[in-house]
């Protein structure tokens, strides 16, 4: 009687010491995700220095399913940040021989420049961005615009010629946030895609990389105003 009981008092504390992991969730909002299977490659030209290199991304796209998702710099803590509605999970960069390999954060921040879905539509999803309710600069007064992360890895390692992720904990990343609709109005400043907020953020809480990885990515050292003119 007296093992039963040990045990039985085992398993509740077993239960609820995970239960905050399990239930961790914002109501009707997906989880960030960043173990979905399949890699999307697209083929980039991106500008360092003055200089074109030809790379290619690869990443892991979340889609909602069946929500909006999470934004993942709040998750789970605070559930009233805007969902997004893609995810951009970047797990390798390909780039060229002779390519400037010293500063990883150099090549990210060509790679926000070139991202920019109002400038190049590489994802095909300009379609669907909902019309801005106001001008800017208060254009995403709308209440829900279209909304993506470009989530580049803070822990990675060069294998060959391609920059892959070294450490799959989904925190271990910088999220590019930003945020698009349509300024409908009359010419000279419509019709026109407006990118209507922006920002770079990363999981507060992301613990030191693990595994044989390069020194961790600065996401402080992200900008999006490093482009080539």
């Amino acid at each position: 009687m007296k093992h039963s009981a040990f045990f039985l008092l085992v398993g509740l504390c077993c239960l609820l010491l995970g239960t905050p992991q399990l239930s961790a969730q914002c109501s009707g909002q997906d989880v960030p995700n960043c173990n979905c299977e399949a890699l999307t490659a697209k083929d980039l030209t991106i500008c360092i220095g003055g200089v074109d290199y030809d790379i290619t991304v690869f990443s892991c796209e979340q889609m909602p399913n069946p929500n909006r998702i999470a934004h993942p710099c709040y998750f789970p803590t605070v559930c009233t940040q805007p969902t997004q509605d893609r995810i951009s999970w970047v797990k390798k960069i390909c780039v060229p021989v002779g390519f400037p390999t010293g500063s990883i954060e150099a090549l990210y921040n060509a790679i926000i420049c070139e991202t920019n879905l109002c400038e190049n539509d590489y994802l095909g999803v300009s379609g669907s961005f909902p019309s801005c309710t106001t001008t800017p600069p208060d254009a995403c007064a709308e209440t829900y615009p279209y909304c993506h992360i470009l989530a580049l890895p803070k822990c990675v390692k060069w294998d060959g010629q391609c920059l892959v992720v070294c450490d799959t904990d989904c925190d271990q990343y910088c999220y590019v946030w930003r945020q698009y609709c349509i300024d409908n109005s009359p010419p000279p400043h419509g019709p026109a895609c407006v990118m209507c907020a922006m920002a770079i953020c990363e999981d507060p809480d992301a613990e030191t990389c693990q595994g044989t990885c390069l020194d961790p990515v600065d996401c402080d050292e992200l900008t999006f105003s490093a482009c080539c003119e």
